[in-house]
């Protein structure tokens, strides 16, 4: 229950623009997860993706990519690659390799990803869905801005 509390408390914290108490807050409510639950529970899982997306609306992108890589691994492992929550992590790993500082290979592997991710995406979710739109729309951004190999 503390940590559903916490967790609703770092959404106060993000509404009121206080980011730094908000990302102390996921913090912890992540750390709390990883006690209570261990690392393939479906709320860990929920609660990392939480605080990485935090860190990359901080800009903080090579800690968000470090936190998703590890936990997109285990989500795909444990909840099948198809899995909605295991769809949003490799998105979100995508978007922060693109946003960040990332070198021109690794944007285009992650531009790679990001397509393939939406195509599950479209199948699964169907392609009306508000997180395919999101997907698609952030997708066709990117392709403007990625060169291709040369």
């Amino acid at each position: 229950s503390i940590l559903v509390v916490q967790n609703n408390l770092a959404g106060s914290y993000r509404s009121l623009g206080r980011l730094d108490d908000c990302l102390r807050t996921q913090r912890d409510v992540y750390s709390g997860r990883l006690k209570l639950n261990g690392e393939e529970h479906e709320m860990t899982l929920r609660a990392a993706n939480n605080y990485a997306m935090l860190l990359s609306t901080l800009r903080r992108f090579e800690e968000a990519k470090r936190v998703l890589r590890k936990v997109a691994s285990v989500a795909r492992r444990v909840l099948g690659a198809e899995h909605a929550l295991s769809l949003s992590l490799r998105e979100d790993l995508s978007r922060a390799t693109l946003d960040g500082d990332s070198s021109g290979n690794e944007k285009r592997q992650a531009l790679q990803m990001l397509e393939d991710t939406v195509v599950v995406m479209r199948r699964v979710l169907g392609p009306a869905h508000p997180d395919v739109l999101r997907a698609q729309r952030k997708l066709e951004g990117y392709r403007k801005e990625i060169p291709p190999a040369a």
